[in-house]
């Protein structure tokens, strides 16, 4: 038995920014989950596929990078997305 292809979206106003990409599954709701359990300002990867994207906590809030081809380790440093 395979996995099912899919996930969780993020949707803001009419847009999406987050979508499940290249090889997200359901199985990928876990990292969702490691959100709100990890309470960290530093970037950590949320696998939903690739391209790579990454969330950190600051002022009780959760920021998403853009997507990335490559692994943080990488890219110096991230920005969020606006």
């Amino acid at each position: 038995m395979s996995s099912i292809s899919g996930g969780i979206v993020v949707k803001m106003e009419d847009e999406f920014p987050i979508e499940p990409t290249c090889c997200g599954d359901l199985g990928n709701l876990l990292e969702w989950e490691n959100i709100f359990k990890e309470g960290t300002e530093k970037w950590q990867p949320l696998w939903i596929g690739h391209p790579w994207i990454f969330y950190r906590k600051t002022n009780n809030k959760i920021e998403f990078s853009d997507y990335f081809e490559t692994n943080i380790e990488a890219l110096g440093k991230v920005q969020a997305c606006t």
